[in-house]
């Protein structure tokens, strides 16, 4: 995995980017590094050279995750966050913001799904894919219909309501 593969977080795609974000940073060990183990504690003169070397290896895998981070985030995104010391910091300060707007967008997505009708005009093939589409935004967010038979059964029901 390259880090062109890494989602840029647009601030629709929290869940994603979040999951894009992870895979790298598990897949390469230097970054992950900094979640894994705890903050070493600040060098002292008495600091053995073991010690000295992971708090290198911490600092050095802290910087790494940051710069992931920021680069994986759009500009307008990237402006509205403070950038925190700690890498674990950073991602809990973007979760923090973006879990009210997914709430919002859940709920919008919900009652989209619920209002959608087919009204004969159009053809049902677009219909079903709109209602397919909308239940994947829905799973991105953990919500919606995960089964495809379920799905399929749902959308017959709507198709059968007019």
């Amino acid at each position: 995995m390259n880090l062109n593969s890494v989602l840029m977080l647009t601030g629709t795609n929290y869940r994603a980017w979040l999951d894009s974000v992870e895979n790298y940073m598990g897949m390469h060990e230097n970054i992950d590094y900094c979640f894994t183990e705890d903050k070493p504690e600040e060098l002292t003169e008495k600091s053995t050279k073991k010690e000295t070397d992971l708090y290198k290896k911490w600092h050095r895998s802290n910087r790494m995750a940051k710069n992931l981070i920021r680069t994986s985030m759009s500009k307008t995104v990237r402006g509205s966050i403070e950038e925190p010391e700690l890498a674990s910091d950073f991602l809990e300060l973007i979760g923090a913001k973006f879990k009210e707007s997914e709430k919002a967008e859940a709920a919008r997505l919900t009652k989209e799904f619920h209002d959608l009708k087919y009204m004969g005009s159009g053809g049902v093939r677009e219909h079903i894919m709109k209602m397919i589409n909308i239940n994947g935004r829905l799973r991105e967010l953990l919500m919606g219909v995960r089964d495809e038979q379920d799905q399929l059964q749902l959308s017959k029901g709507k198709l059968d309501s007019r």
